[in-house]
């Protein structure tokens, strides 16, 4: 739970609750690491890899106002935002 509180920036009692949480949802659940007992490995579930594939569909689903252009429209978009950003 350290490596997991450092990486989210909290307390180790706060990535533990929230572990605890996921797997209280079915999305989420603690294994234990091979070579060494005393760790635990988050992994997901099946349930847990479908919602993720839920959300990221919606978080990076492009705004339905992009619809309104069209296609040309749509890569010169792009084009421009890729230079804007320097991507």
């Amino acid at each position: 739970m350290r490596d997991l509180a450092a990486a989210m920036n909290c307390d180790a009692s706060y990535a533990t609750g929230i572990v605890d949480d996921l797997e209280r949802a079915g999305v989420a659940e603690r294994r234990p690491e091979p070579t060494d007992r005393r760790v635990k490995i988050i992994t997901l579930t099946g349930r847990g890899r479908e919602v993720l594939r839920t959300v990221q569909d919606e978080l990076f689903a492009p705004p339905p106002q992009l619809e309104k252009l069209s296609p040309d429209e749509r890569a010169t978009l792009a084009r421009l935002l890729h230079q804007a950003l320097g991507t």
